[in-house]
C-alpha cells in the first residue's frame, strides 16, 4: 500500500500532457487492500500514465477534490470486499483513456467508478463497467461548472433506480457517451447534452438536464420511465419504445420541457403518458404509437401527445401525431399545420384532437378519426380539415 503519499504541486501543458510534479508512469499495482491513501482528510495531485491497478480490494482515495490526471490507465479485477459503497478513484480532474471494470469473483464491485468533487472534471474515451454504484460522480452543488464528459461508455453498473451512469455538475458537456444496460439513470445534470446513445437503462429516467440546457441529437431506446427532463432547446432526439409490451422499456412521459423552450424535430414512438409536457414553440415533431396499442391506465389528463406550456403564447405547428393515446394537443395561441390521424381502436371517448387556449388561432389542421372532439376554443378557426370525430368545433364563446 502506497499510503502516506503528501501533496505536492503538479503541473499540466495546456493539452493535458505531464510537465512536472508526482508521476506514475509505467507502473502496476496489484493485490492490495489499499492501493493509494491521502493522508488524512488532506489530498495528493499525481500524473497517472499508463498505470495498471488489478486484483485489489479497494480503489484508490486522493481526496475528493484533488486534482490528479490519468492517462491510458486500467483498475480491473477486484478481489471480493463486502464493505459497500467503495470507489474506483474518489478525486481527479482529467481521465483520458481510462477503463474501470468492476468484475469480482462473485458480482459487481459494491460501489461507484469515478466520485470527485471537481465541477470541471474532464472524463473522455473511457469505459466503466460491472459496479453496484453511480459510474461518474461529481459531488458539489456549484451552479457554474463546466466539466466536459465525452465519448464514454458505460454499462452494467448501478444497483438502485437512484444510481446514475453520469451525475455530472450544473454547466457540464456531456456528449457522445453510449449508456446501455444499466440499473441506474443515465444522465443528471449538464447544460449541453448531445449526441449521446442511451439504450435498455431501467433507472427513473434517461436525461435530467438543467433547466437552460441545450439537448439535441440524442437516441434514447427502450429505457424505463422518462427520456428527457428539462430544457430550453430539445430537438432532433429520437426516442423510442421497440416494444411496449415490455414493461421494463415503457417509455412514460417522454419529453417535460422548460416552459420558454423550443421542441423541434424530436422523433417518439410508442411512449406511454405524455409526449411532450411544456414548451413555447414546439413544431415538426412527429409523435407515433401503434394504431393497436391501447391507453389502458393512461387518462386523457395525463396521455397528451403534446401539452404546451399554458400562458406562454405557444405556437404549435407541422407536427405529426399518429394515433395519439389520448389528447393530441392541448394549450397553445397559435396551433396550425398539424396533422392529427387517430385510430377509433385505440382513442377513448372524450378524448380531444385540439383543445386551445381560449383567444387561440387554429388554422390548417388536419384531423381524422378522433373519438371525441375535433377543435375546442379559438377566436379564429379556419381552414381546418376534420373527418370522423365527434362534435367537430366548439369556439369560444365568443368566437
Amino acid at each position: 500500500t502506497a499510503a502516506g503519499i503528501t501533496r505536492s504541486p503538479l503541473l499540466v501543458y495546456e493539452d493535458g500532457s505531464y510537465l512536472s510534479g508526482s508521476l506514475l508512469k509505467n507502473v502496476k499495482i496489484e493485490k492490495a487492500l489499499t492501493p493509494i491513501q491521502s493522508v488524512g482528510a488532506g489530498k495528493v495531485d499525481i500524473y497517472f500514465d499508463t498505470v495498471t491497478f488489478i486484483a485489489n480490494e479497494t480503489g484508490i482515495d486522493l481526496g475528493l477534490d484533488s486534482k490528479s490526471y490519468f492517462k491510458d490507465v486500467t483498475f480491473d479485477n477486484f478481489v471480493e470486499n463486502a464493505t459497500p459503497n467503495k470507489f474506483v478513484v474518489k478525486g481527479g480532474h482529467s481521465f483520458d483513456n481510462v477503463i474501470i471494470n468492476g468484475t469480482i469473483d462473485e458480482g459487481k464491485f459494491l460501489g461507484s467508478a469515478i466520485q470527485t468533487s471537481d465541477k470541471n472534471l474532464i472524463v473522455k474515451n473511457s469505459t466503466i463497467k460491472n459496479l453496484t454504484g453511480n459510474g461518474i460522480d461529481i459531488n458539489t452543488v456549484a451552479t457554474d461548472g463546466a466539466a466536459y464528459i465525452y465519448g464514454n461508455t458505460i454499462n452494467d453498473i448501478g444497483s438502485l433506480a437512484a444510481n446514475y451512469a453520469i451525475k455530472a455538475a450544473a454547466g457540464a458537456t456531456v456528449v457522445e457517451n453510449t449508456i446501455q444496460d444499466n440499473f441506474a439513470n443515465a444522465i443528471f445534470k449538464g447544460k449541453y447534452i448531445a449526441n449521446n446513445t442511451i439504450k435498455e437503462n431501467k433507472g427513473n429516467g434517461a436525461i435530467e438536464a438543467d433547466l437552460d440546457a441545450t439537448v439535441i441529437n440524442n437516441t434514447i431506446n427502450d429505457n424505463a420511465g422518462f427520456a428527457i427532463k428539462n430544457g430550453i432547446n430539445i430537438s432532433n432526439n429520437t426516442i423510442t419504445n421497440s416494444d411496449p409490451v415490455v414493461a421494463e422499456h415503457v417509455i412514460k412521459d417522454a419529453i417535460t420541457a422548460s416552459p420558454t423552450a423550443k421542441v423541434a424535430n424530436n422523433t417518439l414512438t410508442n411512449v406511454a403518458g405524455f409526449a411532450i409536457n411544456g414548451g413555447k414553440n414546439i413544431f415538426k415533431n412527429e409523435i407515433i404509437n401503434l394504431a393497436t396499442a391501447s391507453n389502458t391506465g393512461f387518462t386523457a389528463a395525463n396521455s397528451f401527445a403534446i401539452n404546451a406550456s399554458a400562458n406562454q403564447d405557444a405556437v404549435v405547428e407541422e407536427n405529426k401525431i399518429n394515433y395519439p393515446m389520448g389528447f393530441a394537443i392541448q394549450n397553445g395561441k397559435t396551433i396550425k399545420n398539424n396533422k392529427i390521424i387517430g385510430s377509433l381502436s385505440n382513442i377513448e371517448t372524450g378524448n380531444f384532437a385540439i383543445k386551445a387556449e381560449i383567444g387561440a388561432e387554429v388554422i390548417n389542421n388536419e384531423i381524422k378519426n378522433i373519438k371525441g372532439p375535433g377543435i375546442e376554443n379559438g377566436l379564429l378557426i379556419h381552414n381546418n380539415t376534420i373527418e370522423n370525430v365527434i362534435n367537430y368545433v366548439k369556439a369560444d364563446p365568443a368566437g
